[in-house]
């Protein structure tokens, strides 16, 4: 949800820059540290991938990692 609205306050603020004015978009991976992982390594892997997911569905997105069992 706080990934999600970060996106929309991004994609809201116009940027200026040399006299252009500029608009932003972001893509997001997002995931939380499940109890059965080992690592942080682990997580970051998947909330890797969940970033590369959003920017093939077509960016400005939020996905979600998938828990390590999935």
């Amino acid at each position: 949800v706080l990934a999600e609205h970060a996106l929309r306050r991004l994609m809201a603020t116009r940027f200026r820059v040399e006299g252009q004015v500029l608009y932003v978009t972001a893509s997001a991976g997002v995931g939380e540290l499940a109890k059965s992982e080992d690592s942080l390594e682990q997580l970051f892997l998947r909330v890797d991938a969940a970033l590369y997911r959003a920017k093939e569905s077509g960016r400005n997105r939020v996905e979600v990692a998938l828990p390590p069992s999935q």
